[in-house]
């Protein structure tokens, strides 16, 4: 039987295309949802109705959020785009999630998307095209269920307040 595995991810959204168009050429994960992941990876012995009513508690009127992010950074053979705003409540629900996940708090946790993977040298040069800062916008958080064979199903969804004022709404324009 192949393991199965559940993660905590925030999906988000960048209008520039910049994410979604480097992720086509170098992640072979490009067609799941760019993301931040909060907890990964946690048994899946925890009941899913358990932890659906746990993400609805941790970010119950949560509204729908801009990041920035910084300069893309090649890591071993990943290029990640840090995340530099909002890591106070990152932290915060990464400790949550995490303790009630039963992974206990990961202290290496770093807010970041994963851009890429591959041969270090070639991702060097492709790095320096992005730009050194990105505006992306997060509006849920997705619990999903994969097994080995890269099926991946989405077991939990919760969508976050949408943001009514027009300078937030703008900010990400």
């Amino acid at each position: 039987m192949n393991a199965i595995r559940r993660s905590l991810y925030l999906p988000v959204e960048d209008n520039s295309g910049v994410i979604d168009e480097f992720r086509k050429r170098f992640d072979p994960l490009n067609d799941r949802p760019s993301r931040i992941v909060l907890v990964f990876p946690f048994s899946n012995v925890v009941d899913t109705k358990r932890i659906s009513e746990m993400i609805a508690l941790v970010c119950k009127n949560r509204l729908c959020f801009s990041l920035k992010s910084g300069p893309a950074i090649l890591q071993k053979d990943q290029v990640l785009l840090p995340v530099h705003s909002q890591l106070k409540w990152f932290f915060e629900v990464h400790q949550k999630l995490s303790q009630k996940c039963g992974t206990g708090p990961d202290t290496s946790f770093s807010p970041n998307v994963i851009l890429g993977r591959g041969n270090s040298v070639d991702l060097a040069s492709e790095i320096e095209k992005i730009p050194k800062t990105l505006h992306l916008r997060v509006s849920r958080l997705v619990l999903e269920e994969s097994v080995e064979d890269g099926i991946s199903n989405v077991l939990f969804e919760d969508e976050f307040r949408p943001l009514h004022d027009k300078k937030s709404a703008q900010s990400f324009l």
